[in-house]
């Protein structure tokens, strides 16, 4: 489960935004995968889904979010490492 927490410059949480995320594999090319997040209800600018990381490695996931009444998406990327 991969869970977005999204907040504005003051700290205020973001409702109704479009949240993704794309998830990919860096120690061998199987492909990206790409998930809609969708709000959590009762918890503003919280967004989640489900992907599934194959197998144990060094990952990468961009979040990609689109604010609410904007054309600018916000993207942040993060790595680490999966074990089983």
């Amino acid at each position: 489960t991969f869970t977005v927490l999204a907040s504005d410059a003051q700290g205020k949480p973001v409702s109704g935004a479009g949240v993704s995320i794309t998830t990919s594999d860096l120690d061998m090319d199987m492909g990206q995968q790409t998930v809609q997040l969708q709000p959590v209800a009762g918890q503003p600018g919280t967004y989640s889904g489900q992907s599934d990381l194959t197998m144990a490695g060094h990952w990468q996931v961009v979040v990609r979010l689109l604010p609410p009444h904007s054309a600018q998406f916000v993207t942040a990327t993060f790595r680490f490492s999966a074990t089983y």
